[in-house]
């Protein structure tokens, strides 16, 4: 019942699949809540959250963590806004006084310190490969000739994780664990897959992309520091668009960013649209406040950057998975 109300919803993403449950139990023993609303025995709305319990402070329900967003939806008919209080409601009976509601509007104009980049797949690879800079299409000509090769699902959970988690380490920022990917592609076997570019027989970058409808999400992407000079993220993302174009998408999502970021920068040369991402919180007593995700990115992200830094890498790799579960 759940997944096929999301797959008949134009609003959906991958992300409201019911597979993310288990991912985010299985991985990292959140407490999952998955809500619905019903009318005449009909389920008319849904929304997935996960339960974020920090050693200190109140517990606080997000939609969803990890993710870009997965917001409520709902059928034309309902009040989306009254359905969510509900939601709260219910979830404050369980001990969870707030909850973080994270959208996307592609029709608004607002700013916002974090955008989601998208492009638009129209035509053939030929086109987009026109519409790039001339200076983006020497850099891809230059990488193509320096005998990297591609190749899909044989890079595998260890490979992508190795690449991930040596990225993760050089911008000093909490990773994910390895098993949480593994869960991934074992809850979405039809969906997920891993681009991978290898120098040499040993990969060097990899795309972690998940495929919704008509749409193709680049959910994580990283390359080894080491090979930098090599720019193997530009053979990547242009294999992408290629397989975009080869196989009926029409949207490559890029994930988010932060505005003026090095991978917002990077995004917008590919033709990318940005939109922004709506965060806010609503409390029991039915306000909404700002989410505390910049709060953490910003000031408190700094700090644990150059802390993460200082530790050695080993160390580093096996405490950073362990506290990932409690950033949202």
């Amino acid at each position: 019942m759940w997944n096929s109300f999301v797959l008949e919803h134009a609003g959906a993403t991958p992300f409201h699949l019911f597979g993310w449950k288990r991912v985010f139990e299985n991985s990292y023993q959140l407490s999952a809540r998955y809500l619905g609303g019903f009318k005449d025995g009909a389920l008319v709305g849904l929304l997935p959250t996960a339960v974020i319990r920090h050693p200190f402070g109140e517990p606080f329900a997000v939609s969803l963590p990890i993710c870009g967003f997965a917001g409520t939806l709902a059928r034309p008919d309902v009040d989306r806004e009254e359905m969510e209080r509900e939601f709260l409601s219910y979830l404050t009976s369980k001990g969870v006084p707030s909850l973080e509601l994270r959208t996307l509007d592609v029709t608004s104009t607002e700013k916002s310190d974090e955008q989601l980049l998208r492009l638009k797949i129209n035509g053939p690879a030929e086109v987009i490969w026109k519409s790039l800079d001339t200076n983006e299409r020497n850099k891809i000509r230059k990488v193509e000739k320096l005998g990297l090769t591609v190749d899909w699902a044989r890079c595998g959970a260890d490979e992508f994780f190795h690449i991930y988690a040596r990225r993760m380490a050089r911008l000093g920022t909490p990773t994910h664990s390895r098993q949480f990917f593994a869960e991934i592609l074992s809850q979405f076997r039809e969906s997920a897959a891993i681009l991978g570019v290898r120098k040499d027989g040993k990969y060097i970058a990899a795309m972690f992309l998940s495929r919704f409808r008509n749409e193709l999400y680049d959910v994580w992407a990283a390359s080894l520091p080491e090979y930098d000079s090599l720019r193997p993220n530009m053979l990547l993302y242009w294999e992408a668009i290629k397989y975009a174009c080869a196989n009926g998408v029409e949207t490559l999502d890029l994930g988010r960013s932060n505005i003026n970021s090095g991978a917002h920068q990077f995004k917008l040369q590919w033709g990318a649209t940005p939109y922004p991402l709506d965060y806010k919180v609503l409390s029991r007593d039915g306000s909404y406040s700002s989410s505390l995700v910049q709060t953490y990115r910003v000031s408190l992200g700094r700090y644990l950057s150059s802390t993460w830094k200082m530790l050695p890498l080993r160390t580093s790799m096996w405490l950073r998975p362990k506290l990932r579960k409690y950033i949202p």
